[in-house]
């Protein structure tokens, strides 16, 4: 199951949109912005098939 989340690039403040798997409970990964192309970590929580929480950080 998936639902899709918006994050802001920390580096540029442009939003892009991520699709989750909300089955998995902890989930990190790079993801590169699509307007600057700047990679940045995102770390997502979820629970009971919802998302809990999303930072997006500069690597």
């Amino acid at each position: 199951m998936e639902e899709s989340v918006e994050l802001i690039c920390p580096f540029c403040g442009e939003p892009t949109e991520l699709s989750v798997d909300v089955t998995i409970r902890a989930q990190s990964m790079t993801v590169d912005c699509e307007v600057c192309c700047h990679p940045f970590q995102v770390n997502i929580e979820c629970d009971s098939g919802e998302v809990l929480s999303v930072m997006a950080m500069a690597n």
